[in-house]
């Protein structure tokens, strides 16, 4: 079973080209890895549950996305959902 050596203190350009690599040379590796349980900073929950982020690193720049191929900033991405009626504001579910 394949170990992610990225951590959330290096930039999360490294994990998707770590997961490229990955990809391309251990392709069974790849499809076996469960990305839900990389390692990741925390994510608040009021984003996680409107869009697929699967890590953060420390500067808040997630990969993101339902294929896991995005780099989004994490302020981007709550000023996105911002924008949508109904949705909580960003924190709004972790100032409870």
């Amino acid at each position: 079973m394949y170990t992610v050596e990225w951590t959330p203190g290096d930039p999360i350009q490294n994990l998707l080209a770590e997961l490229c690599n990955l990809e391309r040379t251990q392709p069974h590796e790849y499809e076996m890895l469960v990305f839900a349980m990389l390692p990741t900073a925390p994510i608040p929950a009021d984003v996680e549950m409107e869009y697929p982020i699967w890590a953060m690193d420390l500067h808040k720049y997630c990969l993101a996305g339902k294929d896991a191929a995005a780099i989004e900033h994490l302020d981007a991405i709550q000023a996105r959902f911002a924008q949508v009626p109904g949705h909580p504001k960003p924190g709004a579910l972790s100032q409870g």
